[in-house]
């Protein structure tokens, strides 16, 4: 229990304590230098339904001057209430503020988490770029130079949490289509198979063909034939 809840707890003990000593009529348990009156109340009428009003008379400090105050029932009732409605509005707010605080560290951690993960798929991507991998004629077989590639870059990739990984193959505009497009795909698992057998986790990577699409050179350019390593945050 904090300080705050402490005082609280303290000041509305206090205001409890005053309006059953007003309630039940307990004057003794008030101040010594109170006196309390009641007001005379008629049998033949309905007034005495109504909160009773109190008459406090207070001496100041050289016993010279009263000053008079008139609470009652519903007074005392509505400070209670105000208190409490205060307190909890005040602590309503500080949670709201809290909650804030947390929500812009959490966002703060996601930005932080993509911007690392793009980073290292610039990277690799660029490395891919000038040392493409590659493949045998015509084939989805991985030459020995690109498998130490792909070791290099297995080992970036396991260093990062919650991602997914498309592993996407790509040709260029020579020959038939449909076959370079098959190609692509095969050349992709090919890659993607490779990965897997470095540490990757199977269900985080997928494999897609594109074929002659999303050329970086001109369409017949060699240099189209290529793999490209795509990561996204996981879900």
């Amino acid at each position: 229990m904090n300080s705050k809840t402490v005082i609280f707890l303290g000041i509305l003990a206090a205001i409890l304590l005053n309006y059953f000593c007003v309630r039940y009529h307990l004057p003794h348990l008030m101040d010594r230098n109170e006196t309390v009156s009641f007001e005379e109340k008629s049998a033949d009428t309905n007034e005495s339904k109504k909160p009773m009003p109190i008459a406090l008379k207070d001496l100041d400090e050289d016993n010279e001057t009263e000053i008079n105050e008139t609470k009652s029932e519903d007074n005392i009732t509505k400070q209670i209430r105000s208190i409490v409605s205060d307190e909890f509005s005040k602590e309503a707010k500080e949670n709201k503020e809290e909650n804030q605080t947390n929500d812009n560290n959490i966002n703060d951690n996601n930005i932080s988490v993509k911007s690392n993960f793009k980073e290292v798929e610039k990277q690799i991507n660029e490395k891919l770029l000038s040392t493409p991998i590659e493949f045998r004629f015509s084939s989805a077989v991985l030459t020995r130079k690109s498998k130490k590639i792909l070791k290099d870059i297995a080992k970036e990739l396991k260093k990062l949490k919650d991602i997914e990984i498309e592993v996407a193959g790509y040709t260029d505009a020579k020959g038939n289509q449909y076959f370079n497009k098959d190609l692509s795909l095969k050349r992709a698992k090919s890659v993607r198979r490779f990965l897997i057998r470095e540490g990757i986790d199977k269900n985080i990577i997928t494999a897609v063909g594109y074929g002659e699409s999303n050329f970086i050179y001109d369409k017949n350019d060699k240099r189209n034939r290529r793999v490209e390593i795509h990561i996204k945050r996981g879900k």
